[in-house]
């Protein structure tokens, strides 16, 4: 069953929100096939279910929002049986689904991994007539709107190969970054900065992750900082909503600048997978292009986004002197 739709605003709504991909409301039926269909084939052979469950996993990913309490482990308990259905569904025309990918790391072998990777580069490679599906839903008019959908859809491929480290991709990326329109790949965005960024840094991260980095969570849970001050091209307090988000402020003087630096990098930060943020942040502006965004958001919580990825999911940072610090330059400079 087709959930295409030629609404262009509501399908940016589904593709292009840093959220996650569960707030689309799913039909009963197709969430209960979602979740009883790898059951079933942990049982039996059946390539029509095989399909279905292919195109469940390639329009949904591993949605939170759809996955009932033992789904998932059946699939990590089974994965050998699943491990090739799941790199299907990371093909076109369905959109690679970064939960997916996280997942699908942790237990692939080898074979299993090289499996998934050529299911990527396929987007780098094959030709897609039509807008790839995410969220039950694909853009299909017009023209400017099906070619940016694609085209993202290509970058989001380029940037997981990022991170499984695949130089063999790299030739790939470049060809794609030497052909793709900026304005098509901004089309579904207001933001005034490179919109092939993401694609940049994706062929920087995949032979130096720290490079295409400004903060990361470690395996351990902490907060690393992968930059030095002196790549700091300016830092700015300043509204993201409300009558003044569009007030300009000045940057933070030099020695301000350094003592919130000294909060980022040094601060025993925890951090894990977060989304959102408020209406104030401090935005870092760095000189080759990367933006970082901090936004406290109450008991000493900073939520830490940046321009690095088409998606702005980001990390949710335990770092209270900082969260309080921004706080505090927020009231000195006027912002209410």
């Amino acid at each position: 069953m087709k959930l295409a739709t030629s609404l262009v605003a509501a399908a940016a709504l589904t593709l292009f929100t840093g959220g996650p991909s569960d707030a689309n409301p799913v039909p009963d039926e197709v969430a209960n096939e979602y979740n009883v269909l790898p059951g079933a084939l942990v049982r039996t052979n059946d390539s029509t279910k095989e399909d279905r469950l292919v195109e469940l996993w390639g329009m949904y990913g591993l949605s939170p929002g759809l996955l009932r309490d033992g789904t998932l482990k059946t699939v990590e308990r089974h994965f050998d049986r699943f491990a090739t259905l799941l790199a299907r569904s990371q093909a076109p025309p369905w959109r690679p689904d970064p939960e997916l990918q996280r997942f699908y790391r942790r237990h692939a072998t080898p074979a299993e991994a090289e499996a998934m990777r050529a299911s990527l580069r396929s987007w780098l490679t094959e030709p897609v007539p039509e807008a790839p599906w995410e969220g039950g839903m694909r853009v299909d008019a017009p023209f400017e709107a099906v070619e940016s959908s694609t085209v993202r859809a290509r970058i989001c491929a380029a940037e997981i190969l990022s991170d499984w480290g695949d130089a063999g991709a790299l030739p790939l990326m470049r060809d794609l970054l030497a052909s793709a329109d900026p304005l098509i790949v901004a089309w579904f965005s207001s933001e005034k900065q490179d919109p092939l960024f993401p694609l940049k840094m994706a062929i920087v991260r995949t032979t130096s992750p720290d490079s295409a980095a400004f903060l990361r969570a470690g395996e351990d849970g902490l907060l690393r900082c992968c930059r030095s001050f002196d790549r700091v091209y300016s830092m700015v307090v300043r509204r993201t909503s409300g009558a003044d988000r569009l007030q300009h402020l000045p940057p933070l003087d030099e020695k301000t600048s350094r003592e919130v630096w000294s909060l980022i990098s040094n601060g025993p930060s925890s951090a894990s997978r977060g989304y959102g943020g408020g209406g104030l942040e401090l935005t870092v502006y760095f000189h080759d292009g990367l933006i970082g965004h901090l936004a406290p958001i109450g008991e000493g919580r900073v939520i830490y986004t940046d321009n690095t990825r088409l998606e702005r999911t980001g990390l949710t940072i335990e770092n209270p002197e900082l969260h309080d610090r921004i706080m505090a330059l927020a009231t000195t400079i006027g912002i209410r």
